[in-house]
């Protein structure tokens, strides 16, 4: 049960615009030229999880995550998300 819960929302992290967006930033050879100087050479094991349970703990401690999620607390993206998606707006996961 525990991972299928954890495969759903890692779809719905994946599936996101922002993380999209992100993840096509990350494949940029700048960014990984300087991800490869700045965190060493396993700076990208997250893709290497099979299992979606260790997959979703890897992203949830990563700092693009983490950042996701305060701009997410952030009153302006509440404003924004209430205009786009409806007046209760609250996403499945926060």
């Amino acid at each position: 049960y525990q991972q299928l819960q954890a495969r759903a929302e890692l779809e719905h992290i994946e599936n996101s615009g922002s993380w999209r967006a992100i993840q096509r930033l990350k494949r940029t050879w700048l960014y990984r030229a300087f991800a490869r100087v700045a965190y060493g050479p396993g700076w990208d094991c997250a893709s290497d999880c099979a299992d979606p349970r260790d997959r979703l703990a890897a992203i949830k401690q990563s700092r693009v995550y983490r950042l996701r999620q305060a701009v997410r607390q952030t009153t302006l993206y509440g404003r924004y998300a209430r205009r786009k998606y409806g007046p209760d707006f609250a996403g499945p996961w926060g």
